[in-house]
């Protein structure tokens, strides 16, 4: 079964868009605009074991980054109970106005869950212009503890199902699968364990707006022809911002060159409240600050730390 829905009202402003409602929150209240603003899509649905096929008005598209437990969105999972899995396209310089994204959901008997993403670019014209697209993927009821989630058959996260009658912590999160270069000589990886050793480095803006997402990037500079990134996870907890880059790390027998090769694995933060944040990467010494504030310095500063 598959559920196709969107609620779109684009409204020009002089510094961009606000967001429409947030599905699941209750009648009148549309939530905090982010990202400068955005449509925000009610789509998907727990879907057959059959193969997908959107037809050719939605054509595969990987989502850009899929979010979990963020404040006015979809909550952290609880057993016996289903839940909305918001996926994302967008933050890559397009512009978007009136598309959608399909998505269909399996289970596997093992418990991982698979998600299948469709770009729909029927849609109606408008006049303003959106920095993303949002998504929601309704996911059955699952049991508590982990579950691996592929996203277009990649592993893009391990998913925290917590027991019935267990409060969950507030800590939003949010991952972006990386897609593999088109250098790469491999089709055939492992993923490696979270954070480091192999991260060398991470750039960002020193400041951004109150309620944005903030990109953040961790390069490595010495991998292997037949490496390549993997998904790469931002957790909020406090004033904490944990970054877990993972690497797809090659098992094919390939001849590589004695050479490095840099690979860098694109990062996005839930949105923001206002504060200082201390920006970390995981079991590394890459440690940087990063503040959000209403009224940001322009030019915004980029800084790079190395460990």
């Amino acid at each position: 079964m598959r559920l196709l829905a969107c609620h779109l009202v684009p409204l020009a402003l002089l510094l961009g868009c606000h967001s429409t409602a947030v599905i699941g929150n209750p009648p009148g209240d549309l939530g905090a605009p982010v990202d400068g603003g955005r449509p925000s899509l009610d789509l998907g649905g727990p879907g057959d074991l059959g193969t997908p096929d959107f037809g050719a008005a939605c054509p595969f598209r990987q989502p850009d980054f899929a979010c979990h437990n963020e404040e006015g969105g979809a909550m952290q999972p609880i057993a016996g109970q289903p839940f909305e899995l918001p996926v994302f396209v967008g933050r890559t310089g397009e512009c978007f106005c009136g598309e959608t994204v399909a998505c269909e959901v399996r289970v596997r008997p093992d418990g991982a869950v698979e998600l299948t993403t469709g770009f729909c670019q029927e849609g109606p014209l408008c006049d303003a212009c959106f920095p993303t697209i949002e998504g929601r993927c309704a996911v059955p009821a699952l049991d508590a503890g982990e579950h691996d989630v592929f996203i277009d058959g990649q592993l893009a996260m391990a998913l925290q199902v917590l027991p019935a009658g267990v409060r969950p912590p507030f800590s939003p999160r949010c991952i972006a699968p990386q897609r593999i270069p088109d250098r790469t000589a491999c089709n055939d990886f492992e993923l490696s364990a979270p954070g480091p050793p192999g991260f060398d480095s991470l750039c960002h803006p020193v400041e951004s707006f109150v309620g944005a997402r903030v990109d953040l990037t961790v390069a490595t500079s010495c991998d292997s022809c037949i490496d390549a990134p993997g998904p790469c996870e931002v957790i909020v907890t406090g004033d904490t911002l944990t970054v877990v880059p993972r690497r797809r790390e090659g098992t094919c027998e390939v001849d590589c060159p004695a050479i490095c090769f840099s690979n860098e694995s694109r990062c996005v933060t839930p949105p923001l409240p206002e504060g200082d944040y201390r920006v970390i990467v995981e079991g590394s010494g890459v440690t940087s600050a990063l503040r959000v504030t209403s009224v940001p310095s322009f030019p915004v500063e980029t800084v790079c730390i190395l460990p």
